[in-house]
C-alpha cells in the first residue's frame, strides 16, 4: 500500500512524505484495541520493514520521502517505539493532547498531561510534529516552543470536531514553530485552514491580528503563511523550500481574477487570498520542476477523476 501511495503521488505530481504508522494498543492503560480498529494495527517490526523498504525503493525519487508517525500516547508504548526512534533519521509525527479526554486519561494512567509526558520521556527535538496539541499547559506551551517541534495545526477538523483553540498566541511568542494540515479531510483548502485558524484566535482573544506575535507590525496573511510554509517544510523533512539553490521546485501563481481587487502588491495579495477569496484563487502549480497544474486544472484531471470515480463505484458496490 506504501508503495502504491507513492507511486500515485508520482503519477499526479504532489510532494509526499510518507508517515508509517504505529498503532499498538486501545487505550493509556493498554486495553487491546477494539474491532473497528484492528485494520490499523501494526507493530515496531511492521513498520521497520515498511520504511527500509520505501526508503531503498525511492532512493532517487525527489519527490517521495519517508518519515515515522507514532499514532498518538494512548496508542503507543514509548518504550516499544523506542528503537524506531533511535533509527528515524527523517521526520517524526504524533497527535497529541487533542481532546480533553485524552488529557484526563494521560494524568489518570501515568501522571502527567500528555505533553509534558511525550517531553519527559523522548528526546524530543526539531525532526517532530506534534499533530494538535491543542489542550497545553503554561509549562506545556514554553516546553513545546523550545523543543524546536513544530505544532501539526488543523483548524478545520478542529473545529468539526469541537476539539478546541490551540493556544497560538503564548507558543509564538515563545519562539515556537507550527504548520497546518487537514488530518479529517472534512474539507481540504490551506488557504481555509490559514483563515480558521486566525479567526478563531480573534474568537477567543477578542482581538485583531491575533496571531502576530507581540509588538509585530504587518500583514497577518503574509506572517501566516511564510511561517506555516517554513513550518510545514520542517514537518516534512525537507531542507529548504523557496526560490533558493537546493530546494525543490515547487511553487504556485495565484489568479489575480480571484482576489477581490486588482492591482494588489506584495503581502496585500495573500491578505486577500487568506481573507478575502471564496475559493482557493490558484492559477497554475509548478512541483518538482514540472508543471502539474495550468489555468486551475490539472494536467490529468480528466483521467483521474474518471478512475477515482470507477474506484468508489466498485468500492460501494452500486
Amino acid at each position: 500500500m506504501s508503495l502504491r501511495v507513492g507511486e500515485a503521488a508520482q503519477a499526479v505530481g504532489i510532494g509526499l512524505t510518507l508517515l508509517p504508522t504505529l498503532y499498538e494498543r486501545g487505550g493509556f492503560d493498554g486495553r487491546p484495541l477494539q474491532e473497528a480498529q484492528e485494520r490499523f494495527a501494526t507493530t515496531p517490526e511492521l513498520i521497520g520493514r515498511i520504511i527500509s523498504e520505501t526508503r531503498s525503493a525511492w532512493a532517487e525519487t525527489p519527490l517521495l520521502s519517508v518519515g515515522l508517525g507514532l499514532h498518538s500516547l494512548r496508542a503507543v508504548d514509548l518504550k516499544t517505539a523506542s528503537d524506531l526512534l533511535s533509527a528515524q533519521t527523517g521526520p517524526v509525527h504524533i497527535h497529541v493532547a487533542e481532546q480533553q479526554k485524552e488529557v484526563e486519561e494521560c494524568v489518570a494512567f501515568v501522571g502527567a498531561r500528555p505533553v509534558e509526558y511525550l517531553l519527559s520521556q523522548t528526546d524530543v527535538d526539531e525532526r517532530w510534529c506534534l499533530v494538535h496539541a491543542t489542550h497545553l499547559s503554561a509549562s506545556e506551551v514554553a516546553g513545546m516552543a523550545r523543543s524546536g517541534a513544530v505544532a501539526g495545526l488543523c483548524p478545520i477538523t478542529e473545529a468539526n470536531l469541537g476539539d478546541g483553540l490551540f493556544p497560538l498566541a503564548p507558543y509564538v511568542n515563545d519562539g515556537g514553530r507550527f504548520g497546518i494540515g487537514s488530518d479529517s479531510n472534512v474539507l481540504i483548502s490551506p488557504w481555509e485552514e490559514l483563515r480558521t485558524l486566525e479567526y478563531g484566535q480573534r474568537l477567543f482573544t477578542q482581538t485583531r491580528c491575533a496571531a502576530l506575535p507581540a509588538e509585530t507590525l504587518g500583514s497577518t496573511g503574509g506572517w501566516l503563511y511564510r511561517q506555516a510554509l517554513d513550518g510545514g517544510r520542517r514537518a516534512c523533512g525537507l531542507e529548504s523550500w523557496g526560490l533558493v539553490a537546493g530546494a525543490r521546485a515547487d511553487l504556485c501563481v495565484l489568479d489575480e481574477d480571484l482576489l477581490p481587487l486588482p492591482y494588489l502588491q506584495d503581502d496585500a495579495v495573500l491578505d486577500a487570498a487568506i481573507f478575502g477569496s471564496r475559493q482557493p484563487p490558484v492559477k497554475d502549480v509548478l512541483c518538482g520542476g514540472q508543471w502539474r497544474v495550468r489555468d486551475g486544472r490539472h494536467l490529468n484531471r480528466d483521467a483521474v477523476t474518471a478512475a477515482f470515480r470507477r474506484t468508489v463505484r466498485i468500492l460501494l458496490d452500486l
